[in-house]
């Protein structure tokens, strides 16, 4: 992907209080992920998910459990 917009985006997540931090897609290798939370609930994350979508401007954004 593309550096600068990956900075802008995490860099956004971060403006609007959110923890954001990227990691390599396992998958494939030339993209890269943008993790926002953690979240306390999952109604946080659903509270939030379409603020978060549009900041990326995608459509759907993925929820997974994530374990440090």
């Amino acid at each position: 992907g593309d550096q600068t917009t990956i900075s802008r985006l995490v860099k956004s997540y971060n403006n609007l209080g959110f923890p954001a931090f990227t990691e390599q897609n396992q998958l494939n290798k030339d993209l890269t992920n943008i993790l926002v939370g953690p979240f306390a609930s999952k109604i946080d994350i659903e509270n939030n998910k379409q603020k978060f979508n549009n900041i990326a401007d995608i459509n759907a954004g993925e929820v997974i459990a994530w374990t440090p």
